[in-house]
């Protein structure tokens, strides 16, 4: 079953996803000192234009949201609220929003531009990452995270295609605050197709109370964003998204390494606890997370056996198993009877010469010897 994305850009497109660039009607618009080159990406929450300042001929990436939250009555003071909030991010994992405007009853928010591609994207070109690709990933989310959450901030939408990976390899999170910013719009996005958040990351309270989530749902999420690095897929999915909420609210977290042996102990044990149902078993920051992963990237490898290599020696202790009950049930082999000994008797005086021979006979068999007639 293929996700479907519901945040601000569907999979695989993003403020510096490298592709080709889409016709727009906006195309060649302009909005503020930008002029709007074409759209990137598009989702439940609005489109991003590729637009370029038209005196610092300098790229960047303008978010249009969705006519569905601008019609809300208390969205514009939430958006400016949560957009200044944002702009206050300066942090090397966080895409940095750099303006915001209202604009003929739309708002906007002005991002920089950056050149790579979403996390989705990477995972769906490469099947599933290394331990050694995925920790470095996972770091510099959890220290963007760690950033906001200081601020106050809680994503609450956490995955794959809201995280940035640019040529440098290093991750950075965009779309902070755009569900904070959807609140009471919630009813108007799930009646025209879209939701707040993505099941397949959705923390156990935020579907159950979404109003009372805090750091520990990003997470959550986090958690099931390494899973996916680390496996290629996501721990639960169904045919709904209420057969995934389901299974987010009742099903225990599967182990990584059924999926994947390459993965090491410590690693998978990160992981299970960064996904554990009950907040309170999870890791309460991102310190906690960050010193855990630490920990598991510098202990020994110890990875569970391939499937192939446990069959082979199941086998094999079957087949000995086997081969010792023959040999401990089969018929005893007969001894065959000892030689018949014949006792040496000591020769007497009147036959020296004939055991004198005899005993020359033993020691030197080549030695011949004539029969004579007395």
């Amino acid at each position: 079953m293929e996700r479907r994305e519901t945040s601000v850009l569907r999979t695989g497109t993003g403020p510096g996803v490298s592709g080709p660039a889409r016709e727009s009607a906006m195309a060649g618009k302009i909005l503020r000192n930008f002029r709007i080159v074409s759209e990137i990406g598009e989702g439940g929450m609005g489109v991003v234009y590729l637009a370029e300042h038209v005196d610092l001929h300098k790229r960047f990436a303008i978010k249009s949201l969705s006519r569905a939250l601008s019609g809300e009555p208390d969205f514009r003071r939430r958006f400016f609220d949560e957009a200044r909030k944002q702009a206050l991010l300066d942090d090397p994992n966080i895409v940095q929003v750099t303006d915001f405007f209202e604009e003929s009853g739309e708002f906007f928010l002005v991002m920089e531009y950056v050149d790579g591609q979403d996390l989705s994207r990477l995972i769906k070109s490469k099947g599933k990452l290394a331990e050694s690709e995925a920790l470095p990933i996972v770091r510099d989310i959890l220290k963007g995270l760690r950033f906001a959450h200081a601020k106050g901030l809680v994503h609450r939408d956490i995955k794959p295609s809201n995280v940035l990976v640019d040529k440098s390899g290093r991750a950075r999170i965009m779309d902070f605050g755009i569900s904070i910013m959807a609140g009471g719009a919630e009813k108007s996005l799930t009646a025209a197709g879209a939701a707040i958040g993505s099941p397949w990351y959705m923390s156990p309270e935020h579907i159950l109370r979404p109003r009372e989530v805090d750091r520990r749902t990003d997470i959550y999420a986090l958690g099931i964003v390494l899973y996916e690095m680390l496996t290629g897929g996501v721990p639960f999915d169904a045919e709904t998204d209420f057969g995934v909420k389901e299974q987010q609210v009742r099903a225990p977290a599967p182990d990584p390494r059924e999926k994947n042996s390459e993965i090491s102990e410590g690693v998978a044990e990160t992981v299970l606890k960064a996904m554990a149902k009950d907040p309170a078993e999870r890791f309460q920051d991102c310190g906690e997370f960050l010193k855990a992963v630490d920990d598991a990237d510098r202990k020994p490898g110890v990875r569970r056996p391939p499937t192939v290599v446990i069959a082979a020696l199941v086998a094999t202790l079957v087949a000995s198993a086997g081969i010792s009950a023959y040999l401990y049930t089969r018929s005893p082999v007969p001894t065959p009877p000892a030689p018949a000994t014949v006792p040496l008797v000591p020769p007497s005086k009147s036959s020296g010469s004939l055991y004198a021979l005899i005993r020359r006979r033993a020691c030197c068999p080549r030695l011949n010897t004539r029969s004579r007639t007395t």
